[in-house]
């Protein structure tokens, strides 16, 4: 992604264990300043009914309040550093899927991607549930 307004290197973690049958909650942070963003979803995960919230100040006890659905279509500005949750509910099968999401930056016009790859046995904590 982008610190400040240099691209930092891509960094791939451990598998993160979803939890089928439930919400799963993980969680990005993007930008500095004013900019606007625009969101795409990929991957075999997107079938899970994902959802991405834009959080404006990440509280110290994660107990942000979401305002909103971030829409894929169409970009969103944001002013300041933002926390962007991504939600989704595997079904009661799903044992393994992917999620890219593609964030572009309007002002540059460069494109990060956040990559997960979701494992039901992975060995990692996993994501947040509800």
């Amino acid at each position: 992604m982008f610190l400040g307004s240099t691209t930092v290197e891509r960094h791939l973690a451990q598998s993160l264990r979803d939890y089928a049958g439930r919400l799963n909650l993980a969680l990005f942070c993007l930008g500095r300043g004013r900019d606007s963003y625009r969101f795409d979803l990929a991957g075999d995960a997107v079938a899970w009914h994902v959802k991405l919230c834009h959080v404006p100040r990440l509280p110290h006890r994660l107990r942000a309040r979401a305002t909103g659905n971030l829409p894929t279509d169409r970009s969103r500005e944001f002013a300041g550093a933002t926390s962007v949750f991504v939600g989704l509910s595997p079904p009661a099968a799903a044992e393994h899927g992917t999620l890219e999401v593609h964030v572009r930056r309007r002002s540059s016009g460069e494109e990060a991607v956040v990559e997960f790859d979701l494992d039901a046995r992975a060995a990692s904590p996993g994501c947040y549930t509800r």
